[in-house]
């Protein structure tokens, strides 16, 4: 892998309402899980970041932060589909539907205004948008039902460890494997793999699958 020895890969499981926790994982280039916490408001989230001022950033965040479709599904998001990968439409109706509280696009503020960049260079502090179940279904091929049973926690914890996470405690819950796996796409970039590829097209920045 190359030297990234500076660089802090930070997951973000991020709830649809701020009403509900979201969770965090902040991983070294080593791989060694250095924090796995919660958040309920993105000033909170924003405010932990500054204290990581002094490290190069990347955050993958499994939450929709570019929506210019009214309806229907996002052109970035139809990659999955192309692969086999199913994926639930997300446009203006919908978030204005049901998920009036979501909290993507004021996270996508609140870290451009701190300086962090969606779809920022390699050097560059920088957000992403990844899509946790696309991941699994690209890097694990097969994997146990996905969150439906207590099983499937220690079999992506065991998973984790097989790729080479260095987690010093047991997962307790599907947000927090999802927290780890959201990092997934930026380490198979630093390891030159080519599972995945940045679609950065229309206004949007999504770890998609390659090919």
């Amino acid at each position: 892998m190359p030297s990234f020895d500076n660089f802090l890969i930070i997951g973000v499981d991020l709830a649809w309402s701020e009403d509900n926790y979201s969770t965090y994982s902040i991983i070294d280039s080593k791989l060694n899980l250095l924090q796995l916490s919660k958040f309920k408001s993105v000033g909170e989230f924003l405010s932990l970041l500054r204290s990581y001022q002094s490290q190069i950033l990347k955050i993958l965040i499994d939450a929709p932060l570019e929506i210019r479709n009214k309806n229907g599904i996002r052109s970035c998001d139809r990659e999955f589909l192309k692969r086999g990968i199913p994926i639930l439409p997300v446009n203006e109706q919908i978030l204005k539907q049901k998920y009036s509280k979501f909290p993507g696009l004021k996270l996508r503020n609140g870290l451009e205004k701190i300086g962090i960049k969606y779809c920022g260079k390699v050097e560059e502090n920088a957000f992403y948008e990844v899509y946790v179940y696309g991941i699994l279904k690209i890097v694990y091929k097969n994997f146990p039902a996905y969150k439906k049973r207590r099983e499937f926690i220690g079999h992506m914890e065991n998973l984790l460890r097989d790729y080479g996470f260095k987690l010093p405690y047991h997962l307790e819950d599907h947000h927090q494997v999802d927290a780890i796996v959201s990092t997934i796409p930026w380490f198979e970039f630093a390891r030159k793999n080519e599972q995945f590829s940045l679609y950065n097209n229309e206004g949007y920045c999504l770890f998609v699958p390659s090919g």
